[in-house]
């Protein structure tokens, strides 16, 4: 999968009648998750909705994201505790 491959599916749910596209960051640290992140949304930021992991890096990546104008989703949360964190970085 790669950025261009995301932004080309975005536009086809788009064009069938989508409100919204969840894309996956990925990469290994919180600094590869916010460059990915930014990519994915680039094309559309009101409806491009970027998940990252509720981990360490990935809350640091959301609330980056989140300051850049980013609509994040933290995912593979599995606890209270994450969803706390969840909550904090204002995702």
């Amino acid at each position: 999968c790669t950025v261009d491959e995301c932004h080309r599916l975005a536009q086809t749910a788009f064009s069938l009648g989508a409100n919204e596209f969840m894309a996956q960051a990925w990469g290994g640290d919180t600094d590869a998750l916010v460059e990915s992140g930014l990519a994915l949304r680039a094309p559309d930021p009101a409806r491009i909705v970027v998940k990252v992991p509720v981990t360490a890096e990935g809350t640091a990546a959301a609330a980056r994201l989140i300051s850049a104008g980013t609509r994040v989703c933290l995912t593979a949360c599995y606890g209270r505790e994450q969803a706390v964190v969840a909550v904090a970085v204002g995702a």
